[in-house]
């Protein structure tokens, strides 16, 4: 009888909890994959019946499918728990929304519609430890502000649940130094106030250690110690209620070799440069170019020769000086997402690269900027017409993060005394240093204007640190705006010469058209009088301003330069006619026949 329910021959699926109890959920992925399995299809019906080898009647099947029903109904046996559709995605449309989310994060961050960014184009941020931030601030709001949420950024009840897996795997494989670190801090004094169901819901979806209640006066060293220094800053708020904080940090070493280069201008826009530091890294890289940009993929060590594939550096250039903010703008999440597939699966070659020595950090309040997005923080009731929250509201919400890019690699923010210039790097030789400057001046890659550069982990392909490089001191767009507009009248062609804007151009050619105009008439008025002042000289008809005293010698003068004018004509017309009487002559003579010659004799 229970061989033949059919849930015996169905594979054990594991106890996945809902997000609206608050039992925890056991982990599915594991640390190298960051989506949850997909359940197992249901067999046949073929699968339900009796084996082939022992022969049935058609009674004894018919009480055989009775007995299936009734154990079927009264759940005899152990039955195959359903997966709840909220943890695990079913269809390959909502597993591309999941992948996606990330994306639109990121790029929402960079538009600063999230992060605080005090219009600066140098920007660096942590997309995923922020998310689980964002995410746990969704679970206590009400459902008018996660409608709010779920627009700007995709955040819905089923990303959250699988976006627990994915943190927890990545924190499994991230070795320290480097550092992933997001906590909801509760004042002791208010733990009456927290609903149990909230916070077994927040660690079953993460983890056990997401909420924590810590003394006021302990929680600035509880920070700083966790956050590996990065929230030095941090301001404990006032107000009773929850405080969120999130950052990350990543350490790793090039694999390549790396040189000491010259320092040489950092091109920020087209009228903008500053000297700025350099390295040359030479080792295997991968590329992918676009019409707007050209994007590397470089391989990072974590650790030991094991972590090769788990963290990578990604830099994207925009072809044009000024088209930083265009790339910020006009980059979409499946862009992006495609973008990292395709560089995962290019060949890697040798490549030599020149790249700027930086350092980024920031620190900042994001919930004053939420608050501005449209995102209202009212707490979530426990029922539709309790007057109880769940929770406390949210009072702050701290982002820290850094990243420092030098010979040693990619590290966080280090004091002035460890900085690595000042000690020599592990593959540095200043001979080959020299010799490879004087032999070999040619880059396939120079890293010497803004750019977009994102640490992601190889596995998953999620970005852990975001950010933008335009010079330090940073560049604001509202500057490169300006110098944009400056520069929209002229473009280049392809021989390198400049040519100007379409509007400039009919400008010019109605003010060139004005310009012969007024010409022309010119020319034309002066003609006129000089014709008018001949005539009137001839003729007799010119008025000359003269004295009282002179006027009888002045008609005399005229009286003899008429005279001889009137002669000069006379003569003129005489030897003209006398012209015209030879000319005529001539062509009666040219016209007339040759007269025959006489005849002598008959």
């Amino acid at each position: 009888f229970l061989s033949s329910n059919p849930s015996s021959s169905l594979p054990s699926l594991p106890l996945l909890s809902s997000i609206t109890t608050g039992h925890s959920s056991s982990r599915l992925s594991s640390p190298s994959s960051s989506h949850l399995p997909e359940p197992e299809p249901d067999p046949p019906s073929s699968h339900s019946t009796v084996p082939s080898s022992t022969p049935t009647t058609g009674n004894q099947s018919c009480c055989m499918r009775l007995l299936d029903r009734v154990a079927a109904f009264f759940h005899h046996g152990p039955p195959a728990l359903p997966v709840p559709s909220s943890v695990v995605v079913n269809t390959k449309e909502d597993g591309k929304k999941l992948e996606l989310v990330l994306e639109r994060w990121t790029l929402a961050c960079f538009g600063n519609e999230l992060i605080p960014a005090r219009q600066n184009l140098s920007i660096v941020f942590a997309p995923l430890p922020t998310l689980a931030l964002y995410s746990l601030l969704y679970l206590t709001l009400a459902e008018k502000a996660r409608k709010r949420m779920k627009k700007i950024c995709a955040v819905s009840e089923k990303s959250i649940n699988s976006l627990g897996p994915l943190v927890s795997s990545i924190l499994s494989s991230i070795e320290p130094p480097s550092n992933l670190f997001f906590r909801v801090f509760v004042d002791r004094s208010q733990l009456s106030s927290v609903h149990d169901s909230w916070t077994e819901t927040a660690q079953s979806i993460f983890s056990n250690k997401v909420v924590v209640s810590v003394e006021r006066e302990e929680l600035p060293n509880y920070i700083l110690r966790n956050s590996n220094e990065i929230l030095s800053h941090t301001i404990i708020p006032t107000l009773t209620g929850l405080m969120g904080v999130a950052s990350a940090s990543v350490v790793a070493e090039w694999f390549g070799k790396t040189s000491p280069f010259p320092s040489r201008p950092f091109a920020l826009t087209y009228r903008e440069s500053q000297i700025h530091e350099y390295f040359v890294l030479v080792g295997h890289s991968r590329r992918l170019t676009s019409p707007l940009y050209t994007a590397w993929w470089i391989d990072l060590r974590t650790g030991d020769e094991s972590s090769a594939d788990q963290m990578a550096l990604v830099l994207m250039r925009p072809f044009g000086r000024g088209g930083i903010l265009r790339l910020r703008e006009d980059l979409r999440p499946r862009q992006l997402h495609d973008l990292l597939i395709d560089l995962r699966a290019e060949n890697s070659r040798e490549s030599r690269l020149l790249l700027p020595r930086l350092q980024l950090h920031s620190e900042a309040e994001m919930l004053n900027k939420w608050r501005l997005s449209g995102v209202e923080v009212s707490a979530l009731r426990s029922g539709p017409r309790s007057t109880h929250p769940i929770s406390p509201p949210f009072v702050s919400a701290v982002h820290g993060a850094t990243i420092r890019i030098d010979e040693m690699g990619v590290s966080c923010t280090l004091e002035d005394e460890e900085k690595p210039h000042t000690r020599l790097p592990h593959s540095y030789s200043p001979l080959e240093g020299s010799l490879d400057r004087l032999i070999d001046p040619n880059f396939h890659f120079r890293a010497d204007s803004p750019f977009l550069l994102f640490i992601v982990h190889v596995p998953t392909l999620v970005p852990i640190i975001a950010g933008c490089y335009a010079g330090a001191p940073a560049t604001s767009s509202l500057m490169l705006r300006r110098s944009l507009s400056s520069q929209s009248s002229v473009r280049v062609n392809h021989k390198n010469e400049k040519k100007k804007s379409k509007v400039s151009r009919i400008v010019k050619s109605i003010t060139d058209k004005i310009g012969r105009l007024k010409k022309r008439t010119k020319e034309k008025f002066k003609k006129r009088n000089k014709k008018k002042n001949r005539k009137s000289m001839i003729d007799g008809e010119t008025t000359r301003s003269t004295t009282t005293e002179d006027n009888s010698m002045s008609s005399e003068k005229d009286a003899k330069w008429r005279e001889k004018l009137r002669s000069l004509r006379s003569d003129e017309s005489s030897s003209k006619s006398a012209s015209r009487k030879k000319s005529s002559r001539n062509t009666l003579s040219i016209q007339r026949p040759i007269s025959p010659p006489r005849q002598f004799f008959a």
